[in-house]
């Protein structure tokens, strides 16, 4: 597995120098047999090609991260540094970072990556930094180590993050009710937003507080009867 994670990593990494590996590789050869076996079917490869090549900047990333999260080994990881590089993205500084990682056998082992090139699972649209000096779980190729998957959902970073979306979703959906608590969409959606908020997170918030709450559903319920 050593190899694929290598060639998916070097794709994801570059994927506007893979473009025209990738070409090269679908279309050399699809020449090469048209002018051998004389049969126009084979210049079906360089159409290929140049679809390979277009799909690899969108999707390259992501077949990296799926790859790895199903065949991969699980370590931790713990970013020990992180510095400004000569570039932006969206007008958004990108920041390298330099991380060691903790294999599934004991092994510790430098690694590093980007704002832009670093494969999170699962993928989102936009790259949450784990804070430098707290330990995440990764997935990891034994072999070609260099190349891994941020594994967010089970990292404490992670956790925290969506626990603060749920939070402002149900915010807003209180904030709608308690405006107009006789708006039978805003009774809704908020008896909603509670239920999903307790179902995902109601070990993760004050016991208290996730009482409060319950009896707030059970009352929207019960209304709504």
């Amino acid at each position: 597995m050593a190899i694929p994670s290598a060639v998916l990593y070097f794709i994801s990494q570059h994927p506007y120098w893979s473009f025209p590996l990738i070409l090269g590789l679908c279309n050399l050869p699809a020449v090469w047999l048209y002018q051998r076996s004389g049969s126009s079917r084979w210049l079906w490869w360089c159409f290929v090609g140049w679809l390979a090549a277009f799909a690899n900047i969108f999707v390259g990333r992501l077949a990296n991260t799926s790859f790895l999260e199903a065949f991969g080994s699980e370590g931790t990881a713990v970013i020990v540094g992180s510095e400004p590089a000569q570039a932006s993205f969206n007008e958004q500084p990108i920041w390298n970072y330099t991380a060691v990682l903790r294999t599934a056998d004991g092994r510790d082992l430098k690694i590093g990556f980007d704002t832009l090139t670093a494969s999170l699972y699962p993928l989102g649209d936009r790259f949450l930094v784990p804070p430098q000096g707290e330990r995440f779980v990764v997935r990891y190729i034994p072999g070609f180590e260099r190349n891994i998957a941020i594994i967010a959902e089970r990292s404490e970073f992670g956790k925290r993050q969506r626990l603060v979306e749920a939070q402002a979703a149900l915010d807003q959906a209180a904030a709608q009710w308690a405006l107009s608590p006789r708006n039978a969409q805003f009774v809704h959606e908020y008896r909603e937003a509670l239920r999903s908020f307790l179902q995902a997170h109601r070990g993760d918030i004050d016991p208290a507080l996730a009482e409060t709450l319950e009896r707030r559903r059970a009352a929207l319920d019960a209304a709504a009867q």
